[in-house]
């Protein structure tokens, strides 16, 4: 694998680890999630860019000082770019998984709390959160039944999606 790859890799991973933000039940919270996942993805590309000029002036640093050294220093340094690969690749899985989760998962959780006229009322405020195989309810609802309701819809949701994200309800309860 190349710098290249290794770089379009890595930045890909960075964008979408950043993108886990939940927001509000509403159109307006979906048009702010946009807004702010925008900026975040600008953020992460800029700071991919960043990390991946230092990884390449390190890494030739590192192979002009293995080129003066032993053959034995040579394989040493190898073994450790070697396990660097390894660790990178299962960090970038890990974010890719992540960022998926975000991009994907999040909106149709979203969208079938939406869809229910009963949650979809402005004294609901429900939040949804997604990454590290979790998806996260947080806020609050008018009434026991709205929460438990809110955690089956969720968890239907992140079944249709064939996804196997555990479902936390944080939703509290709150008359208004």
């Amino acid at each position: 694998m190349n710098m290249k790859q290794i770089f379009v890799k890595g930045a890909a991973a960075l964008v979408l680890g950043v993108v886990l933000a939940g927001c509000q039940n509403t159109t307006e919270g979906a048009a702010k999630d946009t807004s702010q996942n925008t900026e975040a993805v600008k953020d992460a590309g800029a700071k991919a860019a960043d990390a991946t000029a230092t990884a390449v002036d390190n890494t030739a640093a590192a192979v002009k000082d293995a080129g003066a050294k032993t053959a034995d220093a040579a394989q040493k340094t190898a073994d450790r770019v070697g396990s660097a690969a390894q660790k990178a690749t299962g960090d970038i899985a890990a974010a890719t998984k992540n960022g998926a989760d975000a991009l994907t998962l999040t909106p149709k959780v979203k969208a079938a709390i939406i869809a229910d006229t009963e949650l979809n009322n402005t004294a609901n405020k429900i939040n949804v959160e997604s990454g590290d195989n979790k998806v996260v309810l947080n806020g609050n609802v008018t009434t026991d039944a709205l929460k438990k309701k809110a955690g089956q819809i969720a968890e239907k949701a992140v079944k249709d999606a064939g996804a196997s994200n555990t479902v936390t309800n944080n939703l509290t309860v709150s008359k208004m």
